[in-house]
């Protein structure tokens, strides 16, 4: 398997980036992976059951893992091996323990019973100067010591397999429970220090065994992942919740689709489920957000198809960023932003996120969410983000070709009024026009469905038109007006509210 690492940043932050990217090689238009059909395997790291270890720890700090698989003590199988690593001013211990991570060793966490005379094990290790290893086993009973805690100091080197030994000391009573630990660096840690567990052994005539003596039992810890996104499994992977992101052979064309639940990590009290576009050449490189658009006109709407199931008054997002490179400011101009939110739907449903770039795009950005994450992306959005909201995504595409019209300025020139808003009983729009002018307008919903439509309104010279609709029996809520030419292209679209 080839196990590449993989990183993650909240969608919030996602958001941030977006405006800080660099040039783009040109190629012929793509969405990638827009039917979500090639996936990948991404490896994170190795679990020996029951130990918990400072894996998740060493990922966030370097990006590679700290305590992996070796060649067993007999030649063949699998041992443990832990090393002490250093990023900057950072040090971090190989650190495994059946306990949490955080208790030591000195806290019952797996059944035993029996009084051993002895604990015996194949060592091997190679401490820095001034460095200490340390195994620690503690019996327990009823959740007290029933044992002074065992402890084996390692320095200096032993770099080939050494069988060791040590007594078990005088019991208080007798044990239930008992707790193991193995850490490279008791002392001061040094980087560059490890060492190598296998074979663990409780010797006496009443012993009992726990889990995976041998470390022959090994798990890898990693998540599928469409290729071309980016997406929150890796989070959601380091800290032993589901993946949010996964492929769903309920598809509206082809194998799959792309499924995004909202997922909450207990560990840190927070919920992700996002999957975005974004160019990572390799773990901890920061993504270089946006995907080079090489049309030579813009597009006028981004549409797809969804499943969506939300928890209480959830709701996904459908987002999209165009921009254009500055060579005077050498910053990236922000020629369209749209979000679309998108609400219950028990069938494949088509969505369309009208877009209206004010000039043609040299990098556009998608993103899906299954739960309103960012709360002041337009002032309508719900509060509540709901764990267990399901999103399912498919054959996203780009349609029509927009002439870039700056719509705000064009607003302002025509003079364009969208009155009452909000709107109860009707919706009103004029502006000005010139000669021989023909527009055509469009009420949409959030989902991007047309629930009214006017025939084509033609000018006879330079005047003012107006339009009219009865609202009265629509639903409440947000809406958007599109305004374009005859020919399609669009030149105002406004939000309107509905109560």
């Amino acid at each position: 398997m080839d196990k590449t690492f993989y990183t993650i940043w909240s969608f919030l932050l996602i958001c941030s980036f977006l405006l800080i990217t660099t040039s783009f090689s040109h190629a012929q238009q793509t969405i990638p992976n827009a039917g979500f059909e090639t996936w990948e395997d991404l490896f994170l790291y190795e679990q020996f059951p029951p130990y918990n270890t400072t894996n998740v720890l060493a990922l966030a700090l370097t990006g590679a893992p700290n305590v992996t698989s070796a060649t067993g003590c007999d030649g063949t199988g699998t041992a443990m091996r832990l090393e002490t690593i250093v990023q900057g001013t950072d040090t971090l211990p190989g650190l495994a323990t059946t306990s949490s991570l955080f208790g030591f060793g000195f806290e019952p966490s797996l059944p035993f019973s029996g009084e051993p005379d002895s604990v015996a094990m194949c060592l091997r290790w190679n401490m820095m100067p001034g460095d200490t290893a340390g195994v620690i086993v503690t019996f327990f009973t009823g959740g007290l010591p029933a044992s002074n805690p065992i402890f084996l100091g390692l320095g200096g080197q032993q770099e080939t397999w050494n069988r060791l030994a040590f007594g078990t000391g005088l019991f208080l009573s007798t044990p239930d429970s008992i707790s193991v630990l193995f850490s490279t660096s008791i002392t001061v840690a040094q980087s560059g220090s490890w060492m190598e567990v296998d074979d663990i052994e409780f010797i006496g005539s009443n012993s009992d065994t726990i889990p995976n003596q041998d470390f022959e039992q090994v798990n890898d810890v990693d998540f599928d992942e469409p290729e071309g996104w980016f997406t929150n499994n890796f989070f959601t992977a380091l800290f032993g919740a589901n993946p949010s992101v996964s492929r769903s052979m309920d598809s509206f064309s082809g194998n799959f689709a792309i499924q995004i639940e909202t997922t909450e990590i207990e560990d840190i009290e927070d919920t992700v489920g996002f999957a975005v576009l974004a160019v990572q050449d390799s773990f901890l490189d920061e993504p270089a957000f946006g995907i080079p658009y090489t049309e030579a006109s813009s597009p006028s709407q981004l549409s797809g198809y969804y499943k969506y199931t939300p928890v209480s008054t959830d709701t996904a997002l459908v987002y999209a960023l165009f921009t254009k490179w500055n060579t005077t400011t050498n910053q990236p101009d922000t020629v369209e932003e749209a979000i679309l939110p998108l609400t219950a739907a028990g069938s494949y449903t088509e969505f369309t996120l009208p877009l209206a770039p004010t000039d043609v795009p040299d990098t556009f950005f998608i993103a899906l969410a299954s739960s309103n994450f960012s709360d002041d992306l337009t002032e309508t959005l719900g509060e509540d983000v709901f764990p267990g909201s399901v999103l399912l995504v498919d054959d996203l595409t780009f349609d029509g070709a927009a002439t870039s019209i700056d719509r705000d300025q064009w607003a302002l020139e025509r003079n364009l009024q969208v009155f009452p808003n909000p709107a109860s009983d009707f919706v009103r729009v004029e502006w000005d026009v010139q000669p021989s002018e023909s527009f055509r307008l469009r009420l949409i919903n959030l989902v991007g469905q047309e629930v009214v439509a006017s025939q084509s309104i033609q000018s006879a010279g330079n005047q003012t038109l107006s339009h009219q609709w009865p609202v009265e029996q629509l639903p409440g809520g947000t809406y958007y007006l599109v305004m374009t030419l005859e020919d399609g292209t669009p030149v105002a679209l406004e939000k309107v509210i509905i109560r």
